[in-house]
C-alpha cells in the first residue's frame, strides 16, 4: 500500500541509507513526521524529515544542535589539498638532502683513503 508522497518505514531506511533503530527512535521521541496506519509507520518521501529532527536529545536539556555544512567540507578539503602540496615538496627536498649527504659521504670516504698531501710533501 503505498500513500501518496509517503513510503514505509523500511523503505525510507533503504532509500536514504538510515537505520531502522534511528527511525523508530525518532517516531518514539516523536522528533519526524509520520503517519501510523494498519500498524504500519508512513514517513514522507524526502531526506528534510531527518532534517527537522534534532541530532541529539537528553532529558532534563536540550544540547546545541550540530549542524555540518557544505562550506566546512570545501574548507577542509582546501586544508587538506594545501598540506598535501606541502607534504611533496618536503619529500622533494628531503630526497634532495639525502642525495648530497650520499654524495658528501662518498666524497669523505675517498678523502679519507688518499694519503694527505701536505704532509706527503714534507
Amino acid at each position: 500500500m503505498e500513500l501518496g508522497g509517503w513510503i514505509d518505514l523500511h523503505a525510507f531506511a533503504a532509500k536514504y541509507g538510515i537505520s531502522l533503530s534511528t527511525l523508530r527512535r525518532r517516531i518514539r521521541a516523536k522528533t519526524i513526521e509520520f503517519k501510523l496506519e494498519r500498524g504500519r509507520y508512513w514517513l514522507p518521501d524526502t531526506m528534510n524529515v531527518m532534517g527537522a529532527a534534532p541530532l541529539f536529545s537528553r532529558k532534563g536539556g536540550e544540547l546545541p544542535r550540530q549542524e555540518i555544512r557544505a562550506r566546512d567540507f570545501i574548507q577542509n578539503d582546501t586544508h587538506n589539498t594545501a598540506l598535501e602540496t606541502e607534504n611533496r615538496k618536503l619529500k622533494a627536498q628531503i630526497a634532495e638532502l639525502e642525495t648530497l649527504v650520499r654524495a658528501l659521504e662518498s666524497e669523505l670516504e675517498e678523502l679519507q683513503g688518499s694519503p694527505v698531501q701536505g704532509s706527503a710533501q714534507a
